[in-house]
């Protein structure tokens, strides 16, 4: 199921995963930080190419936001923190 496109699906927070945003999060900064004049060498690579840690960082941060967009009550930094790992 294409998430960008033409023949995108709307997704909610419960349907994508964390490694399904952080690469979206990846293309899109790819193809904004020239406009922005951010350009940086851990976005320039394709996803696949990108260093595993720097992957791993993404994916975290996505698990956080899920968290933080699936639930209506926000977690304590302790386990958000954990909820990242």
């Amino acid at each position: 199921m294409p998430l960008v496109g033409p023949e995108a699906t709307v997704m909610s927070v419960d349907q994508i995963s964390a490694e399904e945003l952080a690469r979206l999060f990846h293309q899109y900064r790819r193809t904004l930080a020239p406009i922005f004049e951010c350009e940086e060498t851990a976005y320039t690579a394709e996803w696949d190419a990108t260093q595993p840690r720097e992957r791993k960082l993404m994916i975290a941060i996505a698990r956080l936001i899920l968290s933080d967009l699936g639930s209506p009550c926000k977690g304590s930094r302790r386990e958000r923190k954990t909820a990242a790992a």
